[in-house]
């Protein structure tokens, strides 16, 4: 129940201070297209989170895999 940030705040002090996002669309792999029932070379947004701490160190790094939709994508962020 507790977020990748805030383990690695509590357990390593290592907060995060700043985050780089990247949108790419593009034919997603066949294993997302497989895993999301969709068609071989499907388009859909790659997201890639970069996260840096203390001296602009990189601390973390996700990609995510957006599937082709008609809805609008909304991306918030928010840090306590």
């Amino acid at each position: 129940g507790m977020s990748i940030r805030d383990y690695l705040r509590d357990r390593f002090n290592a907060p995060t201070l700043g985050i780089e996002q990247t949108f790419r669309c593009e034919s997603l792999p066949p294993r997302v297209c497989r895993d999301l029932a969709l068609p071989h070379g499907a388009f859909g947004i790659a997201w890639e989170m970069r996260g840096r701490s203390y001296r602009d160190a990189p601390i973390t790094f996700q990609r995510a895999y957006v599937p082709p939709t008609d809805r609008p994508l909304q991306i918030l962020e928010r840090f306590a």
